[in-house]
């Protein structure tokens, strides 16, 4: 576990506990005795796992008329928002409503009219 001690300011002591933690919660507790008096506090971090996996090519070219099937597969145990961004047109991208049920399920989004 890394330590570290910042001189001159009083009371200041760091701890490193990044390698205790995976995807989920974990509480760590902190005790101090002083002169016979324990003092605790608690923090509870919580990681998650949040991505998307495809097996789509990088480039795509279809016409207007043409449709494609974009293969993927959300990842988080959470609500989750996906943007699709068509030729740059940040103005207005489509949004599809995730919810935390299709974490690790394959689904595919039609591209096209």
């Amino acid at each position: 576990m890394a330590q570290g001690y910042k001189e001159g300011v009083t009371g200041y002591y760091e701890f490193d506990v990044s390698d205790y933690c995976n995807v989920g919660s974990t509480t760590f507790t902190l005790t101090v005795d002083v002169n016979g008096i324990t003092l605790g506090k608690s923090w509870t971090v919580t990681i998650i796992d949040l991505h998307i996996e495809t097996t789509a090519p990088d480039t795509l070219l279809i016409s207007s008329s043409e449709t494609y099937d974009f293969p993927y597969t959300p990842f988080g145990a959470l609500s989750k928002t996906l943007y699709v961004i068509i030729d740059d047109d940040t103005e207005h991208p489509t949004t599809v409503s995730l919810p935390s049920s299709a974490s690790g399920r394959p689904t595919t989004y039609t591209v096209g009219t």
